[in-house]
């Protein structure tokens, strides 16, 4: 016969068990790749994360592993080589990534395929913002321009190849900061960034320096830009302004979510729902937009449509963006 004693015994045995698979340490860890511990993206997906566990059942910790080098490329070759395909590992892709695997394919240090990525989405649609060459002097004929190692799908490159303007561009930084600070310092002249993180960074700057060309967004000119041209505009060859097209979609792709090709098929369905409700909860837009950063979704269609474009373009089309 069982006492009394024993019923509560293995009453407490079995609600001790109980609450054991739900401590943290037996739930699932999502694993976050990351390209950098310092830089703007790092930052929000930080933030981003813990908005991201939530949506996700069954998980509660992360871990974050930073894999640096080559402007993201080696993040990338990681998520895509050696990463788990169980759909505990997920990475933030830099937007031109894409772009330079497309044109780069022949490359053995090019060890992913962007286009086979499983695309959860992208925080923000840089399209909807203002990609803008800003000098710290009036335009003239001897007037330097700083880039980082990723050159490929560089404004600059277009406006030297198909534009009147005269720009000599000045490589070898590391980091767009690194072009930053270098125009402050006055080491170069011009730089690439956006308009609206100039107006929360260096709000000074649009009034005190020149807004030369803006980007992004084909003809379209900013509302705070009407007196400024596009790059588009600029332009005259036909298969320039195709190649700058297929550059500019990139600008959709502003922190991408992906996850290693072939997950199983319960986790892909999750992550990306748990994508489409992180981004768009209001408590983690609001802490962004404190941030200085805007959030405007796209979702895991229109990003693995983008770069599957991407991928189709045609090889006269990606000599010109070489």
């Amino acid at each position: 016969i069982t006492t009394l004693l024993e019923i509560q015994s293995m009453r407490m045995i079995f609600i001790a068990l109980f609450a054991m698979f739900l401590t943290p340490l037996n739930a699932k860890e999502l694993t976050v790749i990351l390209t950098s511990n310092s830089d703007n993206p790092t930052m929000i997906a930080r933030l981003f994360t813990p908005y991201l566990i939530k949506e996700l059942p069954g998980y509660n910790r992360v871990t974050f592993r930073v894999v640096p080098g080559a402007g993201g490329l080696n993040a990338a070759n990681h998520i895509y080589t050696i990463a788990p395909r169980d759909g505990d590992t997920i990475g933030l892709l830099y937007k031109n990534v894409p772009l330079i695997g497309a044109v780069n394919r022949q490359d053995t240090n090019i060890k992913f395929d962007a286009s086979q990525f499983f695309w959860l989405g992208s925080l923000v649609d840089g399209r909807k913002d203002a990609s803008i060459l800003i000098s710290n002097k009036p335009y003239d004929n001897d007037i330097t321009a700083g880039s980082d190692n990723n050159v490929i799908a560089n404004p600059i490159n277009f406006i030297q190849k198909y534009t009147n303007m005269k720009l000599k561009k000045i490589t070898g930084y590391k980091e767009p900061n690194d072009v930053r600070l270098a125009m402050i310092r006055n080491e170069v002249n011009v730089i690439a960034t956006s308009l609206f993180s100039t107006i929360v960074y260096d709000k000074e700057w649009i009034t005190k320096y020149h807004v030369l060309v803006q980007f992004g967004n084909g003809r379209n000119r900013h509302p705070m830009l009407a007196d400024v041209p596009t790059l588009n505009e600029m332009i005259t060859d036909r298969e320039a302004i195709e190649a700058l097209t297929v550059v500019e979609n990139q600008f959709a792709l502003i922190r991408s979510y992906i996850a290693p090709p072939g997950i199983p098929v319960d986790r892909s369905t999750a992550l990306r729902l748990a994508f489409e409700r992180a981004s768009m909860n209001t408590s983690f837009i609001e802490e962004s937009r404190r941030l200085g950063v805007e959030i405007s979704p796209i979702l895991h269609e229109e990003a693995q449509a983008i770069v599957r474009k991407t991928y189709s373009t045609p090889e006269r089309i990606l000599n010109i963006i070489k």
